[in-house]
């Protein structure tokens, strides 16, 4: 059995809304993203309130795919989100926005006059393609998992997965803020280390020589 609608396409507004922001029945003017097809919202005495296809459909990969769009929403309507290990404040954030022609990440925002771009994953984590995209032009670029988030999650509880408990990883990243830089004066000793390695074998060396020879003397004396 497929998982049941917590989140649609609200025409009026263009945006996705969760099952308890809707009307009740066709009121809600809501569209299913797959299928585009009309929903309405079920609201009864149940407790598990959700939308369904007003004409019966075998419309399938919805709630994933309203999950994905829910998430960028998310992102888009924020300024601030969980990095790998720092936060990020950010401000101009663009879904789907085409870069370079080439390839189109989920969102865009700004930090400190650049772009990062962020991924979502639900069912499907970015292709290897993408992900050489953005290693090869070196553009800062995180993908959030949330491919074990269950369907039909509260939107208080997807919104705070999204900007900050679920999963991330770098796809491309200069200088991970969590990875500090190394100490130069430990820098400096490590490259000295073989030096002074080297040094003292040269002088154990030297020093063993001398007593044997000086201990070859001794015996030649007597």
């Amino acid at each position: 059995m497929s998982a049941k609608l917590k989140y649609a396409f609200h025409e009026p507004t263009s945006k996705y809304i969760y099952i308890e922001d809707a009307e009740n029945g066709l009121k809600c003017n809501c569209r299913c993203e797959k299928c585009k097809e009309r929903l309405e919202a079920i609201q009864g005495n149940e407790r598990d309130w959700h939308f369904r296809h007003h004409i019966k459909t075998d419309c399938s990969g919805a709630p994933e795919t309203l999950i994905h769009k829910y998430a960028k929403q998310i992102i888009a309507e924020h300024s601030e989100i969980k990095a790998v290990g720092h936060i990020l404040k950010y401000s101009h954030p663009r879904i789907e926005k085409r870069l370079e022609n080439k390839i189109t990440p989920d969102v865009t925002v700004c930090v400190n006059g650049s772009n990062i771009y962020f991924e979502i994953k639900v069912s499907h984590a970015s292709t290897l393609n993408k992900k050489a995209f953005y290693r090869n032009r070196e553009y800062k670029s995180i993908e959030i998992d949330l491919s074990r988030v269950p369907y039909d999650i509260p939107e208080e509880e997807l919104e705070n997965l999204v900007l900050n408990e679920a999963p991330r990883k770098y796809i491309y990243w200069p200088q991970p803020l969590h990875k500090q830089p190394k100490n130069e004066g430990s820098f400096l000793w490590n490259l000295m280390l073989p030096v002074i390695a080297f040094a003292s074998f040269v002088f154990l060396l030297t020093k063993t020589r001398k007593y044997k020879k000086a201990r070859v003397s001794k015996i030649w004396k007597r």
